[in-house]
């Protein structure tokens, strides 16, 4: 994996992320398979110009599904993800929710 793009795939924006956000200032992605803790730290801090303090990867399990008439079961994909802390003056816009934002103005 060479480049950020391949190592971030996309922020995971869910009330759980946003409310850890903001509790603790970590910030929640799902990354490659293959990256590293130390190209995910470079990756964050490339694309957003911020600091990070540390890295925790975790491999989630795709949910098994019902599909069809013949009720067949399917398991989605597996995933990686990486919980970012950054430090206490860092903050990554992405994860601001409107109420929060609408109350700095």
């Amino acid at each position: 994996m060479t480049s950020w793009e391949e190592v971030l795939l996309k922020p995971v924006i869910s009330e759980e992320s946003l409310k850890i956000a903001e509790e603790h200032n970590e910030y929640t992605f799902l990354v490659g398979r293959g990256a590293t803790k130390a190209k995910i730290k470079e990756a964050i801090e490339k694309s957003f110009a911020v600091k990070v303090e540390e890295v925790r990867t975790k491999l989630t399990k795709g949910k098994v599904k019902r599909r069809g008439a013949k009720r067949l079961t399917v398991r989605g994909q597996n995933a990686r993800k990486a919980i970012v802390r950054l430090s206490p003056k860092d903050k990554i816009s992405l994860f601001e929710t409107k109420e929060k934002k609408n109350s700095k103005t």
